[in-house]
């Protein structure tokens, strides 16, 4: 009775022995297709694909690999039986210089029975180290998209067999499905909390909506009556409600616009501040900034000015602010500043929906925001890489 690998293989009639194996091939995709469909995640997939194939191939080491466009190489991310600082840290090249690379690059399922006298590609040192003898490697794609390499190695002089050979490539075509699969929902989740955020965003405009158009209503009767002509009253609250909505209107549409960079700054602060006039007083020369920073800017100063309408500098007669900017090295800063506006005592209490609005969309540039509840008004600092998006 045949009792290794290559036997099995070359018995004329199957053998209960090789009918066995090849059950026990079939048993294990059988409990990789019900294991995927508990939507484990993707690093619980690649470790469970990695303890089937030793498992199943009677291998010690197995290992997926994941291309690395801005190295061009394979990053192992999940294996069995490497030595320590081999999976997270060792690469191979994503080319001939190796059997994982053939496979990649050259989009096919490579057997090797015999590394060492492989004319095909390279056996790299990593496999040396090891004492593999002979791989078998099958390329993973995530939809459109190359991901990378499932690879089975053996230490043993046993060859893998044809059987073997189909077995790993129906195991990657599972997991290919699993990880597309995992991707969708995943996208998914991403839109939903989207969608929540953007639904919260929008309750959050509109009561703030009424907020600045009161306090826009109050500072023109104050104007007005300073001017001793109360029919300018509606005029100037005509004025500055216009003035908000071309605000919103730039703001909607900045998406869809051609705007040059070396102007992104200017028009972002003078679009949305406009509605405040000469109380927000913009300090010059203002830096070009990268057209990915441009509607966070304006979602952030938007929720500075509304801030200071509702609680700030100017929810006053007299309250005003600055804005200054600041380029240095490679970071642009802005410095907001209030003046004479209700006294302040600390910080708030609770962390309002505007308050991680800010923080939200400055992670989205890598950018950072510094408050300080001064006694004459609020000071913040946003900070966001000068680079180009």
């Amino acid at each position: 009775m045949p009792k290794n690998r290559e036997d099995r293989a070359r018995s004329n009639a199957p053998s209960i022995d090789q009918l066995e194996y090849r059950l026990a091939q079939q048993e294990a995709l059988v409990d990789f297709s019900a294991f995927v469909l508990e939507m484990p995640g993707e690093d619980a997939l690649f470790r469970e694909a990695c303890r089937i194939t030793t498992v199943a191939l009677s291998v010690d080491h197995a290992k997926v690999l994941k291309y690395r466009p801005q190295h061009n190489d394979l990053l192992i991310i999940e294996g069995m039986g490497w030595r320590e600082g081999v999976i997270g840290e060792a690469s191979l090249g994503a080319n001939d210089g190796s059997p994982a690379g053939f496979a990649f690059s050259n989009q096919v399922a490579v057997l090797s029975v015999d590394l060492e006298k492989e004319k095909r590609f390279r056996r790299p040192e990593l496999l040396e180290q090891h004492g593999i003898r002979q791989a078998i490697n099958v390329g993973l794609e995530r939809g459109d998209e190359r991901f990378g390499v499932l690879e089975a190695d053996s230490t043993s002089a046993e060859r893998f067999t044809e059987p073997d050979f189909s077995f790993l490539r129906s195991l990657a075509n599972i997991l290919c499905a699993a990880m597309l699969r995992q991707k969708a929902e995943d996208d998914l989740t991403v839109s939903r909390n989207q969608e929540r955020t953007l639904r919260a965003e929008m309750e959050h405009r509109v009561k703030n909506l009424f907020s600045v158009v009161m306090a826009l209503m109050t500072l023109s009767d104050h104007e007005a009556r300073q001017s001793e002509r109360s029919s300018d009253a509606i005029a100037l609250a005509r004025e500055r409600v216009m003035a908000l909505s071309r605000a919103g209107q730039w703001f909607m549409s900045f998406g869809r616009k051609d705007t040059q960079e070396g102007s992104i700054a200017e028009d972002t602060t003078s679009a949305v501040l406009e509605p405040y006039g000469k109380r927000i007083r913009i300090q010059t020369p203002q830096p070009p900034i990268p057209a990915n920073a441009a509607t966070p800017l304006a979602l952030i100063l938007h929720e500075l000015a509304t801030n200071s309408v509702k609680y700030g500098a100017l929810s006053t007669q007299r309250g005003f602010i600055d804005i200054e900017w600041a380029v240095d090295h490679d970071m642009i800063s802005m410095d907001w500043r209030e003046f004479e506006g209700p006294a302040i005592e600390g910080p708030p209490i609770k962390t309002g929906f505007g308050r991680r609005l800010i923080e939200g969309v400055l992670a989205e540039i890598d950018g950072t925001i510094e408050r300080e509840w001064l006694h004459t008004g609020l000071h913040a600092v946003v900070s966001f890489p000068a680079g180009r998006g």
